[in-house]
């Protein structure tokens, strides 16, 4: 059962519910887990925030607060997106992970 808290701010219950919505995706059954506490977050996080609009947010400015602002979310949630996300040489990576041909290679030149 979700219980929505009229009394929280506009981003507080976008992230609650969107938290919420990450134990039903989830499939979590019972509470106090971290392991599924973060999940739902992680969950949360890629809900809510578009990685052009965090982009464009964070080079405007990178403070965590002004991000969250902007995208109208609470700025644990811009960590835990940030945690969530990969940087190489410049590029971000959202959902990184290598692909049939780059392990082929990898081997093939090991």
């Amino acid at each position: 059962m979700v219980v929505y808290d009229f009394t929280l701010t506009l981003a507080e219950r976008r992230c609650v519910l969107a938290h919420e919505l990450g134990h039903a995706f989830h499939d979590h059954r019972c509470r106090g887990d971290k392991a599924m506490e973060d999940a739902a977050d992680v969950y949360a996080a890629h809900l809510l925030i578009d990685p052009v609009e965090y982009a464009r947010a964070e080079a405007i400015h990178p403070s965590v607060d002004f991000i969250a602002e902007e995208l109208c979310v609470e700025p644990d949630l811009v960590r835990v997106f940030q945690r969530s996300i990969t940087r190489l040489r410049g590029v971000t990576y959202i959902r990184p992970r290598m692909g049939a041909r780059q392990y082929r290679h990898s081997w093939s030149h090991a």
